[in-house]
């Protein structure tokens, strides 16, 4: 078993990541497996500085550029990751929101769960294609994409009348 994984395990169990557990996570920003490079996003992103974050941010987006262009499949950590990405820099990117709203109708059922959660962070700041999108997903072949994107919709328009 990879070492990445080790650490990915770590992490959703809570237990605290030390810098050793850090640099091994940095190793693989640059592994041939994306799965493996999306973990290491995920962990590094975490605990970077500016400089680093603006560096994964690229990456990332460079990631979600490869996967439009090539039509193959979405890698749900890939989207599981974005949802980590401050509002203000998820929004302002085309491809990051482009990714998601494709993610969200072609991906697997997980990859398609995944996006439901960054399009209701991009639609509850206003975004209407996202909005479009979460609507849209409530009709998926799969109910439990549509309960999730039933609940985000309902959670928005809260959301909206609370204010």
């Amino acid at each position: 078993m990879s070492r990445i994984w080790e650490l990915e395990r770590k992490l959703r169990a809570g237990e605290p990541l030390t810098e050793s557990d850090l640099e091994q996570a940095r190793n693989y920003l640059d592994s041939e497996e994306i799965v493996e490079r999306t973990i290491a996003y995920d962990i590094v992103m975490r605990d970077a500085d500016l400089a680093e974050r603006q560096h994964i941010l690229q990456l990332l987006e460079e990631e979600c550029r490869k996967a439009l262009d090539s039509k193959a499949s979405y890698p749900c950590n890939l989207v599981l990751v974005l949802r980590r990405i401050p509002m203000p820099t998820l929004a302002a990117s085309v491809v990051f929101r482009q990714f998601v709203t494709v993610a969200a109708s072609a991906g697997s059922t997980g990859c398609r769960m995944n996006a439901i959660y960054v399009l209701e962070k991009l639609a509850d700041s206003g975004d209407v294609a996202a909005m479009e999108s979460l609507t849209s997903a409530m009709s998926d072949r799969d109910v439990l994409v549509r309960q999730n994107a039933g609940n985000a919709v309902a959670r928005i328009r809260r959301h909206d009348n609370s204010q």
